[in-house]
């Protein structure tokens, strides 16, 4: 991050100093979780979570599922 956006973290109190470290800051306030990776299905506008995040799922068929259940979720809003 530019030095301008260096920032120290509210949540964590550490030293928010590059890219990586500023999104899983936002990871960690908004969903309490730093995993990598973490799939978070959305609205468009990030207002509602479609489905529970989950972390790493390394079953193709079960990925599949968990895309497809915020495809159903995203239709019925």
């Amino acid at each position: 991050l530019p030095e301008l956006e260096h920032y120290v973290s509210a949540f964590s109190g550490k030293k928010i100093n590059s890219i990586g470290k500023k999104w899983s800051d936002v990871q960690a306030q908004k969903f309490n979780s730093n995993s990598q990776p973490y799939y978070v299905l959305m609205d468009p506008k990030g207002e509602k979570v479609l489905v529970d995040p989950v972390g790493a799922i390394y079953d193709v068929g079960g990925y599949r599922d968990y895309l497809q259940s915020g495809i159903a979720n995203f239709s019925n809003i």
